[in-house]
C-alpha cells in the first residue's frame, strides 16, 4: 500500500488523484506509516517555498491529520523546528485548518509531553475563541503552559480576521465582544492580553471608518 502511494508523487499529474489512495491507505494497517511517510513527502515538497499548499496537497494534509492526528502533528513541528516558515505556517487561519481536524485529547496530550515548545506552537492554529470568551482548547493550553506569555501571543493569529468582508468593523464585532469580556478575566496576564487587543482593533476601526469618510468626501 505504502508503494503504491508513494508512486502518484514522482510527477506533479499524479497529485490531483492521490487523494483517494491515501484515504484508503491511511486507514489501513499500515495507516501510521503512510502517514509519517505522507508528512515527510509533504514537508519536503514545501521546504523553502513561501506560498500556500498547492489545493491537492492541502488536502492530502487535511487526510492525514484528520486520520493520524499525533503523528502528522510531530512531523510538522519537528520540521518546524529551527525554521522561520514551513507548510502549516503559510494555510489561511480558518476553520479549516487541519490542527482542528486533530482531536481535542489527542491534540493536548501531544502538547504535554513538551508544552514550552508546543504549546505556543499549536496556539496558533486553533480555534481560540469559543463564542464569548477563550475556547476550553486555548484554556488548556494556557493551564499546562511554562511560558503563558508565548500562548497567549499564539493566539494573536487569531485575534485579527485573515479574510474581511465588508467594514472591518463588521468583521472585527464578534471578536472585539469576546476581548472586552475578557478585560475583567481573574487572570491578570489574559486580562492584560485582552485590554491590549481590544484597543489594536478599535485604533483599526476607526481607521477605517477615516478612510471611508476621506474616499466619501473626495466623490462630493
Amino acid at each position: 500500500m505504502l508503494m503504491a502511494v508513494d508512486e502518484c508523487f514522482q510527477t506533479d499529474e499524479a497529485w490531483p488523484h492521490v487523494d483517494d489512495l491515501a484515504e484508503l491507505a491511511l486507514a489501513s494497517a499500515e495507516g501510521e506509516a503512510v502517514a509519517i511517510h505522507l508528512c515527510k513527502v509533504l514537508t519536503h515538497r514545501e521546504r523553502g517555498q513561501h506560498w500556500p499548499l498547492s489545493y491537492a496537497a492541502d488536502r492530502l494534509l487535511r487526510r492525514v491529520f484528520g486520520a493520524h492526528g499525533a503523528v502528522a502533528l510531530e512531523a510538522f513541528y519537528q520540521a518546524y523546528m529551527g525554521r522561520r516558515l514551513d507548510a502549516l505556517s503559510q494555510l489561511s487561519v480558518d476553520a479549516e485548518h487541519p490542527v482542528r481536524l486533530v482531536p481535542v485529547d489527542t491534540l493536548l496530550d501531544w502538547v504535554r509531553v513538551e508544552p514550552l515548545g508546543r504549546g505556543p506552537w499549536v496556539a496558533g492554529m486553533i480555534d481560540a475563541f469559543d463564542g464569548i470568551g477563550l475556547s476550553e482548547t486555548a484554556l488548556a493550553l494556557l493551564q499546562m503552559a511554562p511560558d503563558r506569555a508565548a500562548v497567549l501571543e499564539g493566539f494573536e493569529r487569531a485575534v485579527h480576521s485573515t479574510y474581511i468582508c465588508g467594514s472591518f468593523q463588521e468583521a472585527s464585532a464578534l471578536r472585539l465582544l469576546a476581548l472586552e469580556s475578557l478585560t475583567t478575566d481573574a487572570a491578570a496576564d489574559v486580562a492584560e492580553w485582552a485590554r491590549k487587543h481590544v484597543e489594536c482593533i478599535q485604533e483599526f476601526v476607526a481607521c477605517w471608518q477615516r478612510q471611508a469618510r476621506d474616499r466619501d468626501q473626495s466623490f462630493e
